[in-house]
């Protein structure tokens, strides 16, 4: 039997689930491996390990495809190889954070060189990427295909949300199903830290939703990433950027806000401009600058006292942006100080008083603005021609003045300038940000060009004029890594605009590029264009489930049943020779185990039965049990019968008399073996209270051993109470047993009045171990036999 179980193991036998390749030549396997498969590709890498195992017993080749974009500088080199071999690179498979190139993996399969027929397997997308159905063609023609779909409803991807929209949104997208569909939203922060999770729908004919993430400012700008809830893809994980946060801005005014008259108050165009995407914040400059600010924009403000201008200039080096815009106030404060310096906060010095029109320094008519220049952040800005100037503060003419020029009016007259200040901005606006001086609030280009300045500020990136390198990138599974090899910088902007749109790949995977104080993402969602679902599989094809049972194999039960079968046999052999010596504890004890484990079985609580079998009442079974008298008896095997041996009875008591202590000593004396080398034994030592007077008047053994006590005393400590009851007891017993002579003993036939030595009288029990360990007395009475024929021979006491 153990035999044929070991010879069915190796034969591999196994239960199949219908899910097996058909026989027919070397496989081909076809593995689409671009980023929707990051979703669901573990499952797809072990359905491609069943499908190795199967080719490995089969004895098969196997040449492994892959569908999507090689890294630069990657091989991949198809051809027929072993499953084993095969199986080692489908473990090290994963998945790539880009589309397919389907129409590179038909000319790999057309290169493949095969002499027959052959079984193609494609593990396919959810998606109908380009070229799939010529690819489904090809591999039909090969032989046999088997298509091998999953089903779920698809992936689900992230576009580019709107950056001027007052809450962050999540734009989702999926395939069209006619289904609805649950999703969820989170919002994460670098250390991966849930900001907040919104839920929600898409509708039966819809392929697209938006979710709203609704945060504080504080909160919202710490997002670095928004990811699909279970989408492990790239696609699924939208990169955050400084062009999505909103940036604090707080508004300075000298004037009270005019409720009444809103549109001449200073703040009203800046507030409208700066509202859809920053945050705005009212007060005092010391109010505004204790809290977190990326920019500060003044309002007219004249003079600042000394306090002020320097927590400002501080404010500004440490990396803020602080935008001034002109006014009466600021001409004023110019007239008085004939003209304002650097030390008065202003990018350049002012002349004293203003530019008016009509007066000294007059326009003929209304100035309009130059193009900007490419030097400018403002590049690009369409400038209109409605936009005119009445009024300005003019700049001192410097050598430097044209470096710090932003913008400029028709005629060359500088109307925006700005300074650099170690690591912030000092920028001056030279008309009014309300419509006293100019029509320049009143048209976009004022939203536009406020938009650029307080994208200067510390952490928030625009379009960069030089090449970024990329500074980390997604993986196939969306998770947020280094960078792999042969990724390329990201072009400057002036590059981007000419070249269009970036194209994900290879060289340029989805991820953060430039440095951590100025970075740039690149996602793959917005990328992605319209997707249908997968068309169906060629005719004739067989089609399978991704999700369906493996099969069942049944080499491993096999062994260990044949394993168990030989460790049976094992132990019954051992213990038919007898070398188990516990075999019959051994069986016992697994027998009564099996008696407990059926007992912990057994459904129900255990009673009492009745005569038909059937459970009575706990308390009507102990009533009834104790009101009859049951005899019981126990065989233990006992000759005895499991009695008890009788007890000796006990002597009668009699008070000892006091004069009887010599005679039963002379008795003692008199008893044979009672001398050893001329010293008294220990029965003759033992005295109730007197031990050392009773020897000393008893010849010259006594004397002796009375010198030899003098010379080392020994201690004798006053019996406890039940010790000195036992003692008077056993000399009580011993007078009333000293007439009746014993059998054997040559002093049966006294005289009754002798008195004679009893065994009990003085036991060895009764004296201290110094005394007897030092003089023997405890050696020998009783232990050494008496010479053949002197008293006493071979009498044990």
């Amino acid at each position: 039997m153990i035999a044929a179980l070991v010879i069915l193991a190796i034969a591999r036998p196994l239960i199949p689930s219908g899910t097996t390749v058909p026989e027919g030549g070397p496989i081909v396997l076809v593995i689409d491996d671009g980023w929707a498969s990051g979703r669901d590709f573990e499952a797809r890498r072990q359905r491609a390990i069943r499908i190795l195992d199967q080719a490995e017993r089969d004895l098969r080749p196997v040449a492994l495809v892959t569908t999507s974009l090689p890294r630069p500088g990657e091989s991949r080199d198809v051809e027929l190889a072993p499953a084993a071999r095969v199986k080692a690179a489908v473990g090290a498979l994963a998945p790539r954070p880009w589309g397919l190139d389907l129409d590179r993996t038909l000319a790999q399969i057309d290169a493949l060189a095969l002499t027959g027929s052959a079984t193609a397997v494609w593990i396919r997308s959810d998606d109908d990427a380009p070229g799939a159905a010529r690819l489904g063609e090809r591999l039909r023609n090969l032989g046999q295909l088997v298509v091998i779909d999953s089903d779920g409803a698809g992936p689900l991807w992230l576009d580019a949300p709107d950056p001027l929209a007052d809450a962050l949104t999540a734009e989702v997208r999926r395939l069209p199903t006619g289904t609805e569909r649950g999703i969820a939203v989170r919002a994460v922060t670098e250390d991966d830290r849930v900001l907040a999770r919104v839920a929600g729908r898409i509708p039966p004919d819809a392929d697209r939703t938006s979710l709203a993430i609704e945060l504080p400012t504080e909160l919202r700008n710490e997002v670095a990433r928004i990811e699909v809830e279970g989408e492990s893809t790239a696609a699924g994980v939208f990169l955050v950027d400084e062009r999505f946060r909103r940036r604090p801005v707080g508004l300075v005014s000298t004037r009270e806000f005019e409720g009444a008259q809103p549109l001449l108050d200073e703040l009203y165009y800046l507030d409208r401009a700066l509202a859809p995407f920053t945050e705005i914040r009212r007060g005092d400059l010391e109010t505004l600058l204790a809290r977190e600010l990326a920019v500060l924009v003044m309002a007219d403000v004249g003079s600042l006292p000394f306090g002020q201008r320097e927590a400002v200039d501080t404010w500004i080096r440490e990396g803020g942006v602080a935008v001034r815009f002109a006014g009466p106030r600021l001409a004023a404060a110019g007239a008085e100080t004939n003209g304002l310096g650097s030390e008065d906060l202003v990018p350049v010095r002012l002349r004293r008083g203003d530019r008016t029109l009509g007066g000294a320094l007059s326009w003929s008519r209304p100035a309009s603005l130059a193009p900007f220049a490419p030097d400018s952040p403002f590049h690009g800005l369409d400038v209109s021609d409605e936009i005119t100037v009445t009024r300005q503060v003019l700049a001192e003419p410097a050598i430097d003045l044209g470096d710090r020029t932003w913008a400029r009016l028709a005629d060359g007259t500088p109307i925006v300038t700005a300074e650099r200040r170690d690591a912030g901005w000092l920028i001056l606006v030279h008309t009014t940000a309300n419509a006293d001086w100019t029509t320049l609030p009143l048209g976009g280009l004022f939203v536009e060009m406020l938009r650029r300045v307080v994208g200067l500020s510390q952490g928030v990136g625009g379009a960069s004029e030089r090449a970024m390198p990329p500074l980390s990138t997604l993986d196939g599974f969306g998770r947020l890594g280094s960078v792999p090899p042969g990724a390329e910088p990201l072009p400057p902007a002036a590059a981007r605009d000419r070249d269009g749109p970036l194209a994900v790949g290879p060289r340029r995977p989805p991820g953060f590029y430039g440095s951590e104080s100025d970075r740039e993402a690149v996602n793959l969602g917005p990328t992605v264009s319209p997707l249908e679902r997968r068309a169906p599989p060629p005719a004739g094809s067989v089609v399978q489930a991704l999700e369906a049972g493996r099969d069942l194999e049944l080499q491993g039960w096999l062994l260990a049943a044949a394993l168990l079968l030989a460790l049976v046999d094992t132990l019954v052999g051992l213990a038919l020779r007898g070398l188990l010596p516990f075999a019959r504890t051994a069986a016992g004890l697994a027998i009564g185990a099996a008696l407990a484990a059926g007992t912990a079985l057994a459904p129900g609580a255990a009673h009492a039965q009745g005569p038909t079998g059937t459970p009575t009442d706990p308390e009507r079974f102990a009533l009834e049990a104790s009101s009859e008298t049951r005899l019981a008896y126990v065989v233990t095997g006992d000759a005895l019968g499991g009695r008890r041996q009788p007890r000796r009875p006990r002597r009668p008591h009699r008070h000892p008399d006091p004069t009887d202590r010599c005679r039963a000593l002379g008795a003692l004396r008199a008893r044979p073996g009672a001398r050893r080398d001329g010293v008294l034994r220990a029965a003759v030592l033992a005295d109730n209270h007197h031990p050392a007077e009773a020897v000393r008047g008893r010849g010259g053994a006594g004397e002796r051993l009375h010198a030899q006590r003098r010379r080392d005393p020994v201690r004798h400590p006053r019996p406890l109470p039940d010790r000195r009851r036992r003692i008077a007891r056993r000399a009580r017993d011993a007078a009333a047993d000293r007439d009746q002579p014993r059998p054997g003993d040559p002093a049966a036939g006294a005289d009754p009045a002798r008195p004679r030595a009893d065994p009990d009288l003085l036991p060895d029990a009764g004296l201290p171990r110094p005394l007897r360990r030092r003089h023997g007395v405890d050696r020998g009475w009783g232990r050494q036999p008496a010479q053949r024929g002197q008293p006493g021979a071979g009498r044990q006491p």
